[in-house]
């Protein structure tokens, strides 16, 4: 089954490549490709594919800093910083 698995990687990587490269230049293309890269301790489930609760909390802390960077600090319901 690792077989199998390496395989769906492999794949899953050509495919997100090629579209990055078709999509590069586009302004609404953020990549978060290496976001995981500085992980300390694991963060997929067994199944190698999906992201555990400690990846799931990287990527979201990633996109806020993004969004943060991009549209300045989020607003309260009351339209303060």
């Amino acid at each position: 089954i690792l077989g199998d698995r390496w395989a769906l990687q492999k794949n899953f990587v050509l495919v997100y490549n090629a579209l990055f490269e078709r999509l590069k230049d586009k302004p609404y293309l953020v990549d978060f490709r290496n976001i995981l890269c500085s992980r300390q301790q694991p963060v997929y489930e067994s199944d190698g594919i999906h992201l555990n609760p400690l990846g799931d909390r990287m990527v979201a802390a990633q996109i806020g800093e993004f969004l943060k960077k991009k549209y300045g600090a989020p607003r309260d319901l009351a339209g303060r910083r």
